[in-house]
């Protein structure tokens, strides 16, 4: 998208360069009425609107596509960040054994207390 963009930023350069240039060259002497190139600098105006339109239409196709794609890897990210059942039965094992033993020292110290 970033290589699109500049692309287009090149081109939109370009177009105002040549512009420029032929406006300048029309400026030292030209033989064209003022109407002939009141028309063409119009033209080109008009040219460059459109290309300029045209690039942000891409950029915005581009963005979506590139919104939509970060919305499904954010959605397969999440559900690589989430452990597999088999590997949840683990951790819920351990963490039940852990409890147990837990709970048999605190019942352990409690009968001596009682002594």
């Amino acid at each position: 998208m970033e290589d699109t963009e500049r692309n287009l930023e090149y081109e939109l350069e370009n177009a105002q360069k040549t512009l420029n240039a032929s406006q300048s060259r029309r400026s030292d002497g030209d033989s064209k009425t003022t109407a002939e190139t009141g028309d063409d600098i119009a033209s080109s105006k008009k040219a460059i609107l459109d290309k300029l339109e045209e690039a942000e239409n891409r950029i915005q196709v581009n963005g979506s596509s590139s919104s939509r794609f970060r919305e499904k890897m954010g959605r397969k990210d999440n559900a690589l960040s989430q452990p597999f059942p088999a590997q949840r039965e683990k951790i819920l094992d351990k963490q039940y054994h852990s409890l147990i033993e837990q709970l048999g020292s605190k019942i352990g110290r409690s009968r001596r207390r009682s002594w």
